[in-house]
């Protein structure tokens, strides 16, 4: 019977499926299996003699590190003298067919050949599983790939048997050479991390490598003349005996299994069996090449079970969730998708979109979707789904965020479309509310001016015609200014209806003097207040302004100052120019007004707690109005508040507010 050491060697590790090199101890290649130079795209002459990392370099030009991380394991080994392991790393390597680096997965184990306690050759196993985890077809093409490499190992045997009998009366002369050569290629057979086991015609083990002896943790006398069935034992050698039966056949044979080691430890396997045949033709041994899949397996399965939990929380949340790839094309949605839009369940893609979302929100997604993929900015937008159940389109909030490795590669794509058609009805029914109050509003005020035009025309013809009545002139008169006072007030509530629309107050910007108008202000101001005003100026204070606009704005101030501030407490005024702007602005001692209440001063029908609080009555406008004022003469109002020194109103605006001389 003959045994693996009569066989060339050579013949039958080029045609091993497992892709390796073996390396000299300075890392120079002497030896590569057809499958690595398959992988590597690379051949012979290309690697043999050259140094390990001139053959395969990094990618310089993406700052690849694969080739130090595999020289940090081969020294490792050398100094350790035992196999290292790097289990699944990124190692880019050349593909002349599309003359461009090609970034692969590799599970790399790096074994020494130790003869006098000193490493005289390496083992380097690296394959390719790139589409390995979790990848059925790839499985299949491995069983494809193997079952070719043993037709070639076959197609080597006969050929080696055809050979031998010429080569017998050479034996003698070359006993030495293919002593050292058979030592050595047990030094490999023996460091190749993948079970190698020979079985004669009675199905007994003739040859073991270490990796099958450290696996079962037995010797190779411990299995040589036994049956396979007396080590596996008869249960499990139930699941070997169709395959063994096959092979006797003449047929190259792939089966998938698992053991259970001492420990009690499942482990899976690929076996492949690989029939010898006889110079007659017949089956007179096989060869069995088994590697361990077990991280594999193991990483499949939770792969599996961590996609089934995420697919049963998506089921149970409330929103639509989904999931895209890098590219953008949507391979999940959960139920709550296919509930809503009617579509068959398991239907994924990104046409599906065309079906149910609303015609006039297509462009906008795709164009957002778009952005969002080309960018990696998080992805948000609203638009409508047509719900099946009523034939009606509703609106959702899209929002998709990216999930990166850690070179910032997008790798996935989870998004949740939450149905806010119900908060939209809530909002478009306020706005509608909201713009019938407005109109309501301004058709009221300017309902209520015509009447009050004419009582003060009234008030006036008859101040005019009994003019000797002292009594009667103060009445009138005291008539005309409620009159007044009440068309202000509507004036004011006219503007502030324009303001909340988002319309710019109308102004009559002509050659003015600001000191004249804050002057007479005052000057009206102090008959009623006496002298609570203290006014600064600093300029000469012509330019371009509404007069009466700019009166409003001082008055308004003023007035604010004097409802809530201390009251006796002064006011300050000041007027200063500076460049081509000038700045007016009013101090009062009061009640401090916080920086998360300032924002809001100047909203509609918006008081301060302290104003709310006192006995001061207002409609909440006035400061809207002055910031509408002033931002129609293109200048900008601010306050500032201190505990201790009291509240200051700012208000800045160009010398010259007429829009040609304005460039915003």
């Amino acid at each position: 019977m003959k045994t693996l050491q009569e066989l060339e060697f050579s013949t039958v590790f080029h045609a091993m499926p497992v892709p390796f090199l073996v390396l000299k101890a300075n890392f120079t290649i002497i030896f590569a299996s057809d499958l690595y130079l398959q992988l590597t795209r690379t051949t012979n002459q290309q690697l043999l003699g050259k140094y390990l990392f001139d053959a395969f370099p990094d990618n310089a030009a993406t700052g690849a590190h694969g080739a130090k991380i595999l020289k940090h394991s081969l020294q490792k080994m050398l100094k350790t003298l035992k196999a290292d392991s790097l289990g699944v790393v990124v190692y880019e390597v050349w593909n002349p067919d599309l003359n461009k680096f090609e970034k692969r997965y590799w599970s790399t184990v790096n074994s020494p050949i130790v003869k006098n306690g000193e490493v005289t050759h390496i083992i380097h196993k690296a394959e390719d599983v790139t589409d390995l985890l979790g990848n059925v077809e790839h499985m299949r093409g491995l069983e494809f790939k193997i079952a070719t490499q043993a037709a070639e190992i076959k197609d080597a045997n006969i050929r080696l048997q055809e050979e031998k009998d010429t080569l017998e009366n050479r034996v003698e002369e070359r006993t030495e050479e293919l002593t050292r050569t058979s030592e050595q290629l047990e030094f490999i057979a023996d460091s190749i991390p993948i079970h190698l086991n020979q079985y004669d015609s009675s199905e007994r083990f003739i040859f073991v490598n270490k990796a099958t002896q450290d696996w079962w943790g037995m010797p190779a006398k411990d299995f040589i003349g036994k049956t396979l069935r007396e080590v596996i034992g008869d249960e499990k050698y139930a699941d070997f005996r169709p395959f063994v039966e096959r092979v006797f056949k003449g047929e190259n044979v792939i089966q998938e299994t698992f053991f259970k080691n001492k420990q009690g430890r499942f482990f899976y396997f690929i076996n492949e069996f690989i029939p010898h045949f006889d110079s007659q033709g017949k089956v007179d041994s096989f060869i069995n090449i088994g590697m361990d899949m077990t991280e594999q397996v193991v990483a499949r399965e939770k792969l599996i079970e961590s996609e089934k939990r995420f697919r049963e929380l998506a089921d149970s949340m409330p929103q639509i969730v989904w999931t895209a790839n890098p590219d953008g094309y949507v391979d999940y949605y959960n139920q709550r998708w296919y509930d809503f839009t009617g579509l068959p369940p398991g239907s994924a893609g990104n046409d599906l979109w065309n079906q149910v979302i609303h015609p006039e929100d297509k462009e906008s997604l795709f164009s957002e979707w778009d952005k969002a993929l080309k960018s990696g900015i998080v992805y948000e937008l609203e638009f409508r789904i047509k719900k099946a159940a009523t034939n009606e389109y509703q609106w959702f909030l899209s929002r998709a965020v990216p999930v990166k490795d850690n070179k910032g590669i997008i790798i996935k794509w989870y998004g949740t479309n939450t149905n806010i058609h119900e908060q939209k009805q809530i909002v478009r029914s306020l706005e509608i509310e909201r713009d019938l109050r407005e109109r309501f509003v301004s058709a009221l005020t300017h309902d209520l001016r015509t009447p009050l035009t004419a009582a003060r025309m009234a008030a006036q013809l008859l101040a005019r015609k009994l003019s000797q009545d002292p009594d009667f002139q103060k009445f009138a008169i005291r008539v005309t200014d409620n009159i007044d006072r009440a068309d202000s007030m509507i004036r004011d509530l006219l503007d502030a209806n324009l303001v909340k629309a988002g319309e710019k107050l109308p102004v009559k910007i002509s050659s003015s003097n600001l000191d004249r108008i804050v002057s007479n202000a005052l000057e009206e101001l102090s008959t009623l207040h006496g002298d609570r005003f203290i006014y600064n100026k600093q300029g000469s204070f012509d330019g371009f302004w509404d007069p009466g606009a700019m009166r409003r704005i001082t008055e308004n101030l003023i007035n604010n100052a004097i409802k809530y501030g201390s009251s006796g407490s002064p006011i300050t005024i000041n007027l200063t120019e500076a460049h081509d702007r000038v700045i007016l602005s009013v101090h009062n001692k009061g009640s401090y007004i916080p920086p998360e209440v300032q924002s809001g001063l100047f909203e509609q029908f918006k008081r301060a707690e302290e104003a709310k609080k006192g006995e001061q009555r207002g409609w909440g406008i006035g400061l809207s109005l002055v910031k509408g004022l002033v931002e129609a003469h293109h200048g900008l109002i601010k306050v500032e508040s201190d505990p201790q020194s009291g509240t200051t109103f700012i208000v800045e605006l160009p010398l010259d507010a007429r829009p040609e001389a304005t460039p915003f």
